[in-house]
């Protein structure tokens, strides 16, 4: 060990280089924190990721969770708030009353779609149907990360015990590309609660793939940095990622049977009871993107499943396209920021819009 002005000159340069690193880690911290409110204030519209985690009930309906009943939480940023049944509605509204009991309704079978997640409730697709549509009662039954196997268990455990108390006549089902993840055998199922947080991608970097296997940061930081999503989106298309991962769903020749299975099950319990069941195919910002007939593969194989075992089925893409051409929008324009299926509000607007005119001039519901 040195002595003397030896040992003090090493102390002295080890002093130096601490505090020459702790004055980098804490000028990076402050430009972090500057770029992360310049960020907030001049991009609003980029949502936080995630939900209130105590806003799910486990085995709500058999083996499927469900929102607990009179609770508020917040939902990509969102607030979220549940009525006596757990479905989401908007406070504002409340004042209109409860729902009319000499009505017809119609249960809305969804997943954080149809649910409206990062956008407030009253400018949601189905609260705008809703509001127009005034000869129902409207009972949005969506929760996120829902799929075909959980409206199984929603038909079973919610529509059909309720169908004289609450009127029941029809069922829409708007259905997510993704709603087909989960689905498995009749018997014996399983789902899945939840993707990777990295799904596979060519240009994912290595090192963060190493890291993420030791801690996965990526959902701390979607649902408390912008900053972070907005770097996530100059780096990494996510709309691109999550459609081609949920359009190779529907080259599986399992998959569609599971599917056809699922919805016959769900079609001829409902018809049993006289309840009309009607399925509305919601698009992907990729496809409005790149408008390439390829890449409707998957609307395509729901229709023809659909058709084959005659349940009501209507593709929205070309309706919604339409509208987005006409006001001069852009498909980004539609969804939430980097967001492969979640509608903006302009996007909810646009597809209330295509099923109000289905509703008129096809199913004469006004």
């Amino acid at each position: 060990m040195p002595r003397g002005p030896g040992r003090r000159n090493i102390l002295s340069k080890f002093t130096q280089l601490v505090s020459g690193i702790a004055v980098m880690l804490i000028a990076t911290a402050a430009l972090i924190l500057a770029l992360e409110g310049l960020v907030r204030i001049l991009m609003p519209g980029i949502n936080f990721v995630g939900e209130s985690n105590y806003l799910i009930i486990e085995n709500k309906y058999g083996k499927t969770f469900g929102y607990k009943p009179n609770v508020h939480g917040v939902s990509w940023g969102a607030e979220l708030y549940t009525d006596n049944y757990g479905f989401r509605f908007d406070p504002l509204e409340a004042h209109m009353g409860s729902k009319d009991p000499s009505l017809p309704s119609i249960v809305i079978l969804g997943d954080s779609v149809a649910l409206g997640i990062g956008i407030p409730a009253k400018s949601s697709f189905v609260n705008l149907i809703s509001q127009q549509v005034r000869g129902y009662n409207f009972y949005n039954t969506s929760v996120i990360m829902y799929g075909v196997s959980h409206y199984k268990d929603i038909v079973d455990q919610f529509v059909i015990p309720n169908r004289h108390n609450l009127n029941i006549k029809e069922v829409f089902l708007f259905y997510t590309l993704n709603d087909i993840n989960n689905l498995v055998p009749l018997k014996g199922q399983e789902f899945i609660r939840q993707k990777s947080g990295f799904p596979e991608y060519k240009n994912t970097v290595g090192l963060v793939k190493k890291l993420t296997r030791i801690y996965d940061f990526n959902p701390f930081l979607v649902s408390h940095s912008k900053l972070y999503l907005l770097l996530k989106k100059i780096f990494y298309d996510c709309s691109k990622t999550w459609f081609f991962y949920d359009y190779q769903e529907y080259c599986n020749a399992q998959r569609l049977r599971n599917f056809a299975d699922t919805m016959r099950y769900i079609k001829d319990t409902l018809s049993h009871e006289k309840i009309d069941l009607t399925v509305f195919v919601l698009p992907y910002e990729f496809q409005l993107r790149e408008t390439k007939r390829k890449y409707l593969l998957p609307q395509e194989a729901i229709s023809a499943e659909l058709n084959k075992i005659g349940v009501k089925n209507y593709d929205l893409y070309p309706g919604v396209y339409r509208l987005m051409e006409e006001k001069g929008f852009s498909s980004r324009d539609l969804f939430l920021f980097n967001d492969h299926c979640h509608p903006s509000v302009k996007g909810n607007a646009v597809i209330a819009q295509v099923v109000l005119e289905i509703l008129d001039s096809q199913m004469n519901i006004k």
